[in-house]
């Protein structure tokens, strides 16, 4: 017989209080610089959020990091808001390079690169390969 199990959200519930001793972890650790690139919010897809709330939740637990948001966009779109430091036109080669030589310049310690068929431009988004080149 299986033990009864207590719900997640009880075990989770002192994590999600604002006033937790959780709130952020200092580190001694010289200030790093951290690109972000990928789908970013205000649009309206998973990836977008997903890569908002990162880069919140980075902000919020890791405050010695300095985090670079490169925010992909479509046709017509522009989303250069909510705190994207460049945007990228994905359909757009030079745009992409650009991109990754403002990265190199940026003197960026880590490159989070979020991939997907058809975030970045080309035949099943093969433009990423002119960015991470």
């Amino acid at each position: 017989m299986d033990a009864p199990q207590a719900p997640a959200s009880l075990l989770f519930e002192h994590y999600l209080e604002e006033d937790s001793d959780l709130i952020s972890f200092p580190s001694d650790i010289a200030r790093r610089r951290v690109a972000v690139v990928g789908n970013y919010t205000p649009q309206k897809c998973g990836i977008a959020t997903f890569t908002g709330d990162l880069v919140e939740q980075l902000n919020r637990f890791r405050p010695e990091l300095e985090i670079d948001v490169y925010a992909l966009e479509g046709k017509g779109e522009d989303l250069c808001c909510g705190g994207a430091v460049k945007a990228i036109y994905r359909s757009n080669p030079e745009d992409c390079i650009g991109a990754a030589d403002a990265i190199n310049a940026s003197g960026a310690d880590a490159v989070r690169l979020q991939h997907e068929f058809g975030i970045f431009g080309g035949p099943d988004g093969g433009m990423v390969c002119a960015f991470v080149v």
